[in-house]
């Protein structure tokens, strides 16, 4: 997932269009939260890898025109808070996409803004580093089945995980789980 992340601020440097690929995500994020919360109301998807994608392409407007020197920076300074939210919980139940969550918090799948989106911020960084002017500095590399699959990464991602969910939901419901 820590990868994900920092492909993804690598590829915020790209994007034409952060804020509407944000909304984007973060509404395919509503949707599963909508379809396991159907399925499981006790544990369901609060704030998970696509809400976070999601906030975090539209919250890196700001950083667009930063140097990967002060990227790297807010970046650091967003894991150490998260690392110190991590230490204790709070009563209010709606900060969780902060990171701060109560003792009863349950989530199938939870990647807050802090410590993550230090993540996504480290990788918009490298995108500045090493793809100076949209281009890549390295060798361009033969396109294999791989990069292909690259290409179409979300369109993977929501197909593997509502059949990921209903086997586990499946197993659950027959007693393997």
């Amino acid at each position: 997932a820590l990868m994900f992340m920092a492909i993804a601020g690598i590829s915020s440097c790209f994007s034409r269009s952060p804020v509407v690929r944000g909304i984007r995500l973060f509404l395919l994020g509503t949707a599963l939260t909508a379809i396991t919360y159907i399925l499981d109301k006790n544990n369901y998807i609060k704030f998970g890898i696509l809400h976070f994608l999601g906030a975090s392409y539209v919250l890196s407007l700001p950083f667009k025109k930063m140097k990967p020197s002060i990227l790297i920076i807010f970046a650091a300074a967003t894991i150490v808070i998260g690392t110190f939210f991590n230490t204790f919980t709070v009563q209010n139940p709606y900060l969780f996409p902060l990171g701060l969550t109560t003792p009863s918090f349950v989530s199938m799948d939870y990647y807050p803004l802090f410590p993550y989106f230090g993540i996504f911020l480290l990788g918009k960084a490298f995108g500045k580093m090493f793809y100076v002017k949209g281009f890549r500095i390295f060798k361009d590399l033969n396109e294999n089945f791989l990069s292909r699959l690259g290409k179409h990464s979300l369109f993977i991602y929501l197909v593997h995980q509502p059949i990921l969910l209903l086997l586990l939901f499946i197993a659950k419901k027959a007693g393997f789980i």
